[in-house]
């Protein structure tokens, strides 16, 4: 992963987002052009759209982004942040500053369906 994309607030997602430029938005975008310049931008959209789902795009790229900056994983199989001096701080929250870097929706999702 290079990380070529500078001064913009953005930066870090464009270069993420090279990642999977020739494999996936490149054809994409072959393939709409096949159909004229007709609503060409919204065809491109809507392939993108599918193709991210199908290939559950943000799940790959959330794991990539694991391995490619070698974030080591903990025995329960989520990332160990313990000891890093990066590690997130807390999060405001209305009932209470909770701790950073979790996902919390799982726990949320499972209360709901009890």
């Amino acid at each position: 992963m290079g990380f070529i994309h500078t001064g913009k607030q953005l930066s870090f997602v464009y270069d993420v987002a090279d990642l999977y430029k020739a494999d996936i938005t490149i054809p994409i975008a072959f393939g709409a052009a096949v159909g004229g310049a007709s609503k060409l931008e919204q065809r491109v959209r809507y392939l993108c759209r599918d193709w991210f789902r199908e290939l559950r795009l943000l799940a790959r790229i959330a794991d990539d982004l694991e391995k490619l900056l070698d974030i080591p994983e903990a025995e329960d199989g989520a990332a160990d942040f313990d000891g890093d001096p990066a590690l997130p701080g807390e999060i405001w929250d209305p009932k209470g500053n909770v701790s950073g870097g979790i996902n919390f929706s799982e726990e949320t999702e499972k209360k709901e369906d009890e």
